[in-house]
């Protein structure tokens, strides 16, 4: 029985399972700056001496799509999963997590099922005088996610009832959860 074999900070390990790997690329012709790095996400701790700020991204990308690959159907297997952003008017990783998820799909790999992603932010009303009226955008854009005083990104998959990823800044209100769990 062959096994994938993976290095992580010069030890070597067995690997049963199948291994994700995200890798997040800015397109540097539509006026973005250049940033890539391949970060593997198989449990292990290794990266590269340079830190990239899209290591985050992707970090956040492996959490929200791991629990919806079944990576034990493909042993000895590398799934790269890697995503070029155009573009950038917020809503980032809620989108970026969304057409993984549907390229994955198409790309006919067996999931548990799809991840959806929605952002949700809060922010206050021009008329808010005492800080406790927020208006609640979905699918924000830039400028409402600096305006924000609290956001809410929520990856889960839906036939499962299981949350994949979590980020929340700031306080929000119920409501809030429940228009990004209803997407």
């Amino acid at each position: 029985l062959a096994k994938l074999m993976i290095e992580t900070d010069g030890n070597v390990s067995q690997v049963e399972q199948g291994v994700l790997q995200v890798r997040v690329d800015y397109a540097t012709h539509f006026g973005m700056a250049a940033q890539s790095e391949v970060l593997p996400l198989d449990g292990s701790s290794r990266r590269r001496q340079q830190q990239q700020p899209n290591n985050e991204l992707e970090q956040q990308l492996h959490s929200a799509l791991l629990p919806a690959l079944n990576l034990k159907q493909y042993p000895k297997y590398v799934l790269n999963v890697s995503i070029t952003i155009l573009q950038d008017d917020g809503n980032l990783l809620a989108a970026c997590c969304v057409s993984i998820s549907l390229a994955l799909s198409d790309a006919r790999v067996e999931l548990y099922d799809l991840v959806t992603c929605c952002q949700v932010v809060a922010c206050p009303t021009d008329t808010d005088t005492d800080n406790q009226k927020h208006l609640l955008y979905a699918d924000p854009t830039t400028d409402e996610e600096r305006a924000a005083t609290g956001s809410l990104v929520l990856a889960l998959l839906p036939n499962w009832k299981e949350v994949t990823l979590w980020q929340q800044t700031g306080i929000l209100s119920d409501r809030a959860m429940d228009l990004c769990r209803d997407g």
